[in-house]
């Protein structure tokens, strides 16, 4: 879920994204400021960025997703905010 209030966005994350995921969401190009969100509409548990799963800690072993799913919800996040920038708030 996405939300835009001028030029400050915010992206849900329906669960616990590790840090490096909102870092990466912060960077979007065009916004004065991204706040990322975590457990919205719900908890579906970790998104461990790729290289915890090579660590081994808990929160890779306890997610029930595979390794590479927090960068796709980064890619996808990303992708979302661009698109919110070309759609108008206000039509004419």
């Amino acid at each position: 879920m996405e939300a835009a209030l001028g030029n400050v966005a915010l992206i849900g994350i329906p669960g616990e994204p590790f840090m490096d995921m909102g870092r990466a969401l912060k960077k979007a190009e065009g916004w004065d400021l991204v706040l990322p969100t975590c457990i919205t509409n719900g908890y579906e548990g970790y998104f461990p960025m790729l290289d915890a799963y090579d660590e081994g800690g808990y929160e890779a072993r306890s997610s029930r997703f595979k390794a590479g799913v927090a960068e796709i919800i980064v890619e996808e996040g990303l992708q979302l905010l661009k698109e919110i920038q070309k759609t108008p708030i206000f039509p004419s």
